[in-house]
């Protein structure tokens, strides 16, 4: 049973320190409340073969993370033959759904990795990058210099007044 909506979801809790309410049927229709707050600054590497086996959308809960400005860098594990694994004495085939993990890597502005072995999960574990990104913004400064050059003209009042002993 792998949920990535719930592994995604997790992590955004996490990263906003809350619990973050969440009805499936109106994320489902996309009438969630998305007011969870910004964090530009966070990333989730995300470690999974991109089967979902839940009933809640992985999309949905990764657009939630894109509107809070968090990236998912998804690894892909495994290959896209899959391969059988014995779990507590059943069979699983398992595969890797790659278009699932690169639709969450591009909707949150992440990137997609593939890693059939440990050598490879090596190497990305290297590359990956998780800098901080800063985005300018632009801030109207016309009210601050107004203000400082009131103050000079106050302080050149002032001295006027001191200097000459009257009012200009």
């Amino acid at each position: 049973a792998t949920s990535l909506a719930q592994g995604i979801f997790s992590s955004l809790n996490a990263i906003a320190g809350k619990a973050i309410a969440i009805e499936e049927t109106a994320l489902e229709n996309g009438s969630q409340s998305r007011d969870i707050g910004t964090y530009p600054s966070a990333v989730i590497v995300l470690l999974t073969d991109g089967e979902n086996t839940e009933s809640l959308d992985p999309l949905a809960i990764a657009q939630l993370a894109a509107e809070a400005g968090v990236r998912i860098y998804p690894v892909g594990l495994g290959s896209s033959e899959g391969t059988i694994l014995e779990v507590e004495g059943f069979n699983v085939l398992t595969r890797l759904n790659e278009a699932t993990l690169q639709d969450i890597a591009r909707l949150t502005n992440g990137m997609y990795y593939q890693a059939e072995d440990e050598e490879a999960l090596q190497e990305i574990y290297e590359t990956i990058d998780l800098q901080l990104q800063v985005d300018g913004e632009k801030m109207e400064i016309t009210a601050i210099l107004a203000g400082i050059s009131l103050l000079f003209l106050l302080a050149g009042g002032s001295l006027t007044l001191l200097w000459f002993g009257r009012a200009p």
